[in-house]
């Protein structure tokens, strides 16, 4: 179910098992751990960069990929452009 644009994970099935965080900003990564952790997420990949993350998700595409805009090596959509 959608709710003002966002997904609620505890109405979902099948929640995300494989998540993928991508960024260079530790604060930020703490604050996705811990918005993940509240739908009951524990376990997640990090990426410190982009090519790291292109990386993971070529070699094992996860379930949800989350990322800041502007990563160490690359922007979000250079990201996604190349994956």
């Amino acid at each position: 179910m959608l709710m003002n644009n966002a997904l609620e994970f505890d109405e979902l099935r099948n929640p995300p098992h494989d998540v993928l965080l991508a960024g260079g900003n530790e604060s930020h990564l703490r604050i996705d751990r811990g918005c993940l952790r509240s739908f009951r997420i524990l376990e997640f990949r990090n990426a410190s960069g982009g090519v790291q993350a292109a990386r993971m998700m070529a070699k094992e595409p996860p379930d949800l990929v989350l990322c800041d805009d502007t990563l160490t090596d690359m922007s979000a959509a250079q990201l996604l452009i190349s994956t």
